[in-house]
Parts: C-alpha cells; sequence; structure tokens
C-alpha cells in the first residue's frame, strides 16, 4: 500500500512542473509563431519533464511527507563542545 501512495503522489507532484511549463509554452509560442517559439517552448517543455521525473524518483525514493519536510538541523552543530564563560556568577 506504501508503494502505491507513493507513486500517485509522486506522480501528481511531477505533474506540476509539466502543467506550469505546458502554460508557459502555449504563451510563448502564441507570441513566437515561427522556428523560435517551437525550440523555445520545446526546451522549457523538456526541462520540466526532466525536473518532474527527477521529483517523482525522489519522491518515490523517500515518500511524500519526508520529501516536503525542511531539515533545519546540520549534523555539525550535534558535537559542539559547550561555550566556557568568562565570569560565572
Amino acid at each position: 500500500m506504501k508503494r502505491v501512495i507513493r507513486i500517485v503522489a509522486g506522480i501528481l507532484t511531477a505533474l506540476l512542473p509539466i502543467t506550469g511549463a505546458g502554460m508557459f509554452c502555449i504563451l510563448i509560442y502564441n507570441q513566437l509563431q515561427s522556428i523560435t517559439g517551437i525550440i523555445v517552448a520545446s526546451l522549457l517543455f523538456l526541462g520540466a519533464v526532466w525536473f518532474g521525473v527527477i521529483v517523482f524518483k525522489s519522491i518515490y525514493a523517500q515518500g511524500f511527507v519526508k520529501f516536503i519536510t525542511p531539515v533545519f538541523a546540520t549534523p555539525d552543530l550535534d558535537e559542539l563542545a559547550p561555550a566556557e564563560e568568562e565570569g560565572k556568577k
């Protein structure tokens, strides 16, 4: 069941940049109706598909909640020695 949820969440999340890029591709081609517009729109769309595949693979490997959760800690701060305070009262 976990695998199915990860696949569905990955597909839906990966479709977001593809949908946004598709809208921009339509706008770009509407303004540049030549081979230049087709090339620019195609590059933008292929970049969005590539980014969507990266997002899908990451969500499939980690899970959706871990993918969207930021990490605020660094491993370097775990082993710090306490600072010596001068003039303790």
